[in-house]
């Protein structure tokens, strides 16, 4: 598993978190601009790019209109693309 692969696992992780209700949008947002970056997955980085959209609501208490759409549509383009990584059942886990 490269580096890469491994972001973009824990990445189907904590976008699955978000989704359940578990972890806030814009902490999704925060830990996928810090740790896969700009130059990380290429599947991730609506999600890295999600972080740069709130930097533009800092200070007015707001949120990119389609900010859970795009945590969504994560997961629907890397949910194939990790399978190869999971062990069975550990998606629903």
């Amino acid at each position: 598993m490269s580096k890469d692969d491994a972001q973009l696992v824990a990445a189907y992780h904590y976008a699955s978190q978000t989704i359940d209700g578990t972890l806030p949008l814009r902490e999704l947002a925060s830990w996928a601009h810090r740790i896969v970056g700009h130059e990380g997955h290429p599947i991730a980085q609506e999600l890295v790019e999600l972080d740069d959209a709130y930097d533009a609501y800092d200070g007015w208490g707001g949120q990119p209109d389609d900010a859970m759409q795009v945590v969504t549509n994560f997961m629907d383009v890397a949910g194939p693309e990790i399978q190869k990584w999971m062990r069975p059942g550990a998606a629903s886990q």
